[in-house]
């Protein structure tokens, strides 16, 4: 009986030990998991921010060409605005000084003239 009972409680503190081995593997294992767990939240994290990057990156892309394309119509809008004022000085020198009749009497003559003379090339021609 004593030996049946060295046996027994050997065997005993055998089992205790595996029982315990696998106790620590179980934890071991389980902390492995939330480890893994975690980085994968992390890789989640990382993939929803590179996600978030590259929308940012075509948002931007686009609002470059709506920028582009107001500054070029705000360009050309500076430029009409430019040749209307250009227009406007024009006029207003044109309204300061009277225009000179006489010249605008040999003017209107050369045009005739002009004309005339075209008219008379057109004839011999034909």
């Amino acid at each position: 009986p004593a030996e049946l009972l060295a046996a027994l409680v050997t065997s005993l503190e055998a089992r205790s030990r595996l029982q315990a081995e696998a106790h620590e593997r179980v934890a071991f294992y389980r902390a492995q998991r939330r480890s893994l767990a975690e980085e994968r939240a992390q890789l989640e994290q990382l993939g929803m921010a590179a996600s978030l990057l590259d929308e940012n990156k075509r948002s931007h892309a686009l609002a470059e060409k709506r920028l582009s394309a107001a500054l070029a119509q705000a360009k050309a809008v500076a430029e009409e605005v430019a040749e209307a004022a250009h227009a406007r000085s024009v006029a207003a020198d044109a309204l300061a000084h009277p225009p000179n009749h006489a010249q605008l009497q040999t003017v209107d003559n050369l045009l005739k003239q002009l004309k005339e003379a075209e008219a008379t090339l057109e004839q011999e021609e034909r």
